[in-house]
């Protein structure tokens, strides 16, 4: 079942700067400048791999997600990212219509790069995944989120 598509994703809005999403693929900042286009020179990918394997295997576990998640990320300084990273695996989850898949050390799974990637340019979820024009809305609107989170998190003390 699929939720109905309100359009709450439909433009990138921040302050009084209004840009439709199917235009620009950036984050913006207050002023309409583009802030996380350099993404995949600032986003570690250990942190995602780290917090994508400990939702798992709380998941797997049946252990509360969210406070192993947030313990997982202290060690990166962004506890605030628990519920962000919840939220985005279990509408990846959705949008894939299977399990995410995890690895374990080196090299990472193709679920592990797929994310990566998807959140590097969110644009490829339709190109990439099995699902319907309105889940690949919802996940990328969830990589926008997660995008902006990323850099509020990451940035923070520079």
């Amino acid at each position: 079942m699929l939720p109905e598509q309100t359009g709450e994703c439909e433009s990138v809005s921040m302050g009084n700067v209004e840009r439709p999403d199917e235009t620009r693929e950036d984050c913006f900042d207050g002023a309409g400048a583009c802030f996380f286009s350099n993404v995949e020179d600032e986003l570690p990918s250990s942190l995602v791999w780290d917090a994508m394997r400990c939702w798992r295997t709380a998941l797997d576990d049946g252990a509360g997600v969210q406070p192993r998640l947030y313990r997982a990320l202290a060690s990166y300084e962004c506890e605030m990212l628990a519920p962000v990273f919840d939220s985005l695996m279990n509408i990846c989850e959705w949008a894939s219509e299977r399990p995410i898949v995890v690895g374990r050390g080196r090299p990472p799974s193709a679920d592990e790069r797929l994310l990566l990637d998807l959140l590097i340019e969110p644009k490829l979820a339709e190109k990439r995944l099995p699902c319907a024009n309105e889940v690949a809305h919802v996940l990328r609107c969830a990589l926008h989120s997660m995008r902006i989170m990323l850099k509020l998190t990451l940035t923070k003390g520079r």
